[in-house]
């Protein structure tokens, strides 16, 4: 019996087992990969989507010096609701949140003490779309 040709024979079968073995491997590793990135993407589109979705202005806004309080009204025109996070006047940052549903408008107060003058007032959603606008004091 000649040996040479059945270890050809095993070698060729180990080789093909090992073929085998990492195609299968990569095989697994890129469907989990190619799962990840789709479920990342997905969730992606649908921030940018909600993020796109959500519009709102300010409508009006004045100071009251009495109380020395700002009063700052948001209108929600989108297709969401805008969650509201923030208040910004001249850079300061005052939280405030509140959800403003669409076709609706909600008053914000800030407590602060203002001068006259100028005053840049900025509301910023969760979704990170903001709205700036200019007071006269």
């Amino acid at each position: 019996m000649n040996k040479r040709g059945v270890s050809e024979i095993i070698a060729s079968l180990i080789i093909i087992t090992i073929a085998i073995g990492l195609g299968s491997g990569l095989y697994i590793y890129s469907l989990k990969f190619f799962a990840d990135f789709r479920s990342s993407m997905g969730t992606k589109l649908s921030l940018a989507t909600a993020k796109a979705d959500e519009r709102f202005i300010i409508t009006y806004s004045y100071y009251n010096s009495t109380d020395s309080t700002l009063h700052v009204f948001i209108y929600s025109y989108g297709d969401i609701e805008a969650r509201i996070v923030a208040i910004y006047v001249n850079g300061q940052h005052f939280e405030k949140e509140t959800i403003v549903n669409p076709d609706e408008i909600k008053e914000l107060t800030v407590s602060i003490s203002l001068s006259s003058g100028t005053y840049k007032v900025k509301v910023v959603s969760e979704r990170g779309n903001s709205y700036e606008k200019y007071v006269e004091v």
